[in-house]
């Protein structure tokens, strides 16, 4: 499975601290009916290489409801439980509409932060036995303008965790202030939660 299509191991340290990663770029509005073919992947790649934390930067951006647990979600539920593993799962992105940038007025942030109506995480970040995580902006460490929340199944609370995504805001010399590579190993600058929640899969291997 090191060539598949879509999983990869990035290795951060000993061979049993490895992180699964899922690729840019799949369609995952029909991923129900992949989860036996990606649970046969996430069996052999664990036996082979003692993996037990996967990175999922593909939330479905449309179709939830408001207190939906998704089939989605219940599929990487239970695919946690009888693989032992944990799934680290990003929020989602608002894009139609974004709250304010985060300022140094507290009372101006609790009240942007309501300010985008609904505002939930994407599928599968509802997950119960896994963790969700939106973004903070990597210059003032602010809750992230384009970052979703809120809420999961019934009374839980979503996203779990925060780490830094990129600043919502693009500064004319920094950028977004958080960097990576493109395929053609540019560097570039951006921000989604996507960016985020491979950090804090990083961090559970440490």
């Amino acid at each position: 499975f090191k060539n598949s299509k879509i999983w990869e191991d990035v290795d951060y340290g000993d061979e049993d601290e490895e992180i699964i990663y899922s690729r840019d770029g799949i369609d995952f509005h029909d991923q129900v009916q992949r989860t036996r073919y990606i649970a046969e992947c996430l069996e052999q790649i664990k036996e082979e290489t003692g993996a037990r934390r996967v990175n999922f930067s593909a939330p479905i951006s449309t179709g939830r409801k408001i207190d939906e647990y998704t089939e989605f979600a219940q599929a990487l539920d239970n695919l946690a439980k009888d693989l032992d593993m944990i799934f680290v799962i990003s929020a989602g992105n608002l894009h139609d509409v974004a709250r304010p940038a985060w300022t140094n007025n507290p009372d101006h942030n609790l009240a942007n932060l309501e300010s985008v109506k609904p505002d939930i995480v994407n599928s599968p970040s509802e997950s119960c036995l896994n963790i969700s995580v939106a973004a903070l902006n990597a210059t003032n460490g602010g809750f992230a303008s384009y970052s979703r929340k809120g809420k999961g199944l019934n009374v839980m609370t979503k996203p779990d965790l925060v780490h830094i995504g990129g600043d919502g805001e693009k500064d004319p010399v920094h950028g977004h202030s958080l960097y990576s590579l493109d395929s053609g190993c540019k560097i570039v600058t951006n921000c989604v939660t996507s960016f985020s929640a491979p950090l804090v899969a990083k961090s559970l291997a440490c």
